[in-house]
């Protein structure tokens, strides 16, 4: 069984702005720099809105923040 690490998807699109998760980019710069660690982990991308189920089935409501392993 891999861990599981849910990130949030690269670009958020809203009323004309575009957004970044400054967190998740830090770690999907790790993973590309390491890409032994992408492999060994199971990763989601998931939507900025919440309520994020796929996180919340595992985590629960009150930690669906991201990204989180």
């Amino acid at each position: 069984i891999r861990d599981t690490l849910f990130i949030l998807k690269p670009t958020l699109v809203d009323a004309g702005r575009t957004f970044h998760c400054p967190d998740c980019a830090t770690v999907e710069g790790v993973l590309a720099f390491h890409p032994s660690v992408r492999q060994a982990l199971d990763v989601r991308y998931v939507d900025f809105a919440r309520p994020r189920p796929d996180v919340i089935e595992l985590l629960g409501e009150a930690n669906q923040g991201c990204p989180v392993l």
